[in-house]
């Protein structure tokens, strides 16, 4: 059986949505090993699992469980990339300075605009132009900017303040930068910034929040004048930018909640950037490597047509690559293969100037600092190459309905790569018949979670003589802007499958990985925030369980008897035995539990059980309706008895010898 044979195994992420459906089951708690829960619908009917300890499968990749992310949701602006400050280019709207507004206090005036005749570089060309009118007596004019549905603010933070400034005058008063509540005016804090001159200049100050008050996401960044002196003068900005403090003090970095729960899946790679995002929907809105690259006054952003939203790529090449070393993942590279969301395909006379972007940018990421794109790396302040090792052409080209992803563009990519790092594997989007697949990346999507059951052996029937299998992306679809339960039960029993043909799928993520809750594109996600707090869904505590308990080679096992919706997996390392169990129905089912080829049997470990109502969601008020729950286990022996909830998964961190 060919596992790409199967269409209705892709989903076309532009297509609308079709209805959900809710699984109707009671989730219980752990029993047996803890107490049984009165409330059981059923009596627990008896299967048995067979650990063979001794007998070794596989070895487990080190890139089984990874991540992925592109900009959607915004995921980046407004999500991971910490900056605070929208529409810090100018470039949202090219009519008006949205996201901005003037400031003023008392009977001072004046007004703003967007301003083409001041450019600050070629790259960002308007700037924000502030008409001062009147500065009355003790009062103030400025600009504010509204963030990303507010401007977070905490307690006892310092917040590094940057932007560019001139005035039409020779010198200025001397400038606040203030964080301001929304509600009444109050200012939490601020700082001041030496007077600006007639010529443009940097300026930068640090923002000190004192301890005690409370957090809150009703708030302005404010940049403003108390000087008298500066009424009927005419002051222009660009580039503002407002950073709290970032996932590893990185300068240019990402928010330190949303990093904290990616780096705690352990994610084995991480492919970047990828999806609808890597195309756009047309050439002219690619992920534009090139472009990306410098400082962020030197980035001229794009137009995310993918996801309907401007991109102002202070995540560029190098902070991409920068999220994936932050997190100890292997990054996946993905590069853009000629084929937009459009539909427009590059035809082959064409095709080279792509060709030659791919073989830069992984110059650039993993080339010696004595070639020109590994240069350019070291002088942007990382002269290390990065741990990259596969590469991916495109993104789901088995949409292009023309055939020429095999017939010519993934022929083009992989002998031009192949030719230039014979060591790096090559990641296809679609079946190809004219080269060599390494890799090919398969999505599954669904609004069901039993399809998700149903295809956990599918992986079992498919031929060891083609490529390897990536699952770049898969999610039940069933709940917004997060999913429920029940749709991460269905996905656990398929990763049983892909763990368990770990000599054939070499990873799986879930997709998408963020969304911030103001604005989802996508339906179902996986960690959802707003500008102040985070949460994770039943789905990231599946992946996570999955991803932190498993050894280094699978183990002989046989499981028999039961409901029939049982799916287990297990594997080995050392000293420990791992097993991930799901009991994917309304039926509580005991299990007797038997290990061979061990000396000592089972010292002792822990029991990590998910469980909660199928149609359960987790949400920022109540980001902790569905949490595992870890339990001590002791003494157990070769053999002992084990009830799963209904509903349920249960990973087994044993002990043994």
């Amino acid at each position: 059986m060919s596992v790409w044979a199967s269409s209705e195994r892709w989903f076309d992420r532009r297509a609308s949505w079709a209805g959900r459906r809710a699984a109707v089951a009671l989730l219980l708690g752990l029993t047996w090993l803890v107490l049984v829960p009165a409330m059981a619908l059923a009596a627990p009917r008896r299967a048995n699992l067979i650990l063979h300890a001794a007998r070794l499968g596989a070895p487990i990749s080190a890139t089984q469980f990874g991540a992925f992310l592109e900009e959607i949701n915004h995921s980046g602006d407004g999500g991971l990339y910490a900056e605070l400050v929208r529409n810090r280019d100018l470039k949202e709207d090219p009519n008006a300075p949205i996201w901005w507004s003037q400031f003023t206090t008392g009977h001072s005036t004046g007004s703003i605009a967007l301003d083409s005749t001041q450019p600050l570089t070629s790259a960002n060309p308007l700037s924000l132009r502030l008409s001062i009118g009147a500065v009355a007596p003790g009062k103030s004019v400025g600009v504010a900017n509204w963030g990303y549905w507010g401007v977070p603010v905490r307690p006892s933070t310092s917040y590094r303040v940057s932007f560019f400034a001139k005035s039409s005058r020779p010198s200025s008063g001397v400038l606040s930068v203030s964080l301001v509540r929304l509600l009444d005016g109050k200012v939490w804090a601020s700082a001041k910034v030496k007077a600006i001159t007639n010529a443009w200049a940097r300026y930068t100050a640090v923002i000190r929040t004192p301890s005690g008050i409370p957090p809150s996401l009703t708030n302005r960044f404010v940049i403003s004048t108390s000087d008298s002196a500066d009424s009927g003068s005419t002051m222009w900005f660009a580039m503002v930018s407002l950073f709290p403090p970032t996932y590893q003090g990185l300068a240019n970095g990402f928010r330190i909640d949303l990093m904290q729960k990616i780096a705690a899946l352990h994610p084995g790679y991480f492919r970047i950037p990828g999806g609808n995002y890597l195309e756009g929907e047309n050439p002219a809105t690619r992920f534009d490597w090139k472009t990306t690259l410098g400082p962020i006054e030197d980035r001229p952003g794009h137009d995310n047509t993918a996801w309907g939203y401007w991109s102002q790529d202070g995540i560029g090449l190098l902070e991409w690559l920068e999220l994936a070393e932050q997190v100890q993942a292997q990054p996946i590279l993905a590069v853009y293969d000629g084929y937009s969301l459009d539909g427009i395909v590059t035809p082959p006379e064409a095709l080279a100037p792509y060709v030659t972007d791919a073989l830069d940018e992984i110059q650039y990421a993993i080339g010696p600092t004595s070639s020109p794109w590994g240069a350019q790396r070291a002088a942007d302040g990382h002269p290390a190459p990065f741990n990259v090792k596969m590469i991916e052409v495109g993104n789901e080209d088995n949409l292009d309905p023309s055939g020429s992803y095999d017939a010519y563009r993934y022929a083009a990519f992989y002998d031009a790569i192949k030719a230039n790092y014979p060591q790096l594997r090559i990641v296809a989007t679609a079946p190809v018949t004219h080269r060599p697949m390494d890799v090919l990346d398969e999505h599954f999507y669904h609004d069901t979670p039993s399809y998700f059951a149903a295809h956990a052996h599918t992986f079992d029937h498919v031929t060891r003589h083609g490529p390897k299998i990536i699952v770049g992306e898969y999610a039940a679809t069933t709940a917004s802007p997060t999913g429920t339960m029940s749709g991460a039960l269905g996905e656990a029993a398929f990763l049983t499958g892909i763990e368990r043909n770990a000599d054939l799928v070499v990873g799986a993520s879930y997709a998408p990985l963020l969304t911030n809750v103001n604005e989802p594109n996508w339906y179902t996600n996986l960690i959802g925030y707003n500008g102040l707090t985070s949460f994770v869904s039943p789905s990231y505590w599946v992946l996570k369980m999955f991803a932190t308990n498993h050894g280094r080679r699978l183990i002989a096992s046989r499981l028999t008897g039961g409901h029939g919706t049982l799916f287990e997996v297990a594997s080995r390392s050392l000293s420990h035995t791992y097993v991930l169990l799901v009991n994917d129905s309304g039926l509580t089912q005991t299990i007797n539990v038997r290990l061979t080829d061990t000396r000592r049997g089972v010292r002792g470990g822990t029991a990590t059980v998910l469980a909660g109502n199928p149609s359960s969601v987790n949400t920022l008020s109540n980001p902790n309706a569905v949490v595992p729950a870890v339990h001590r286990l002791r003494g157990l022996g070769s053999q002992f008895p084990l009830v799963l909830p209904a509903d349920s998964l249960t990973a087994l961190n044993l002990h043994t010898s």
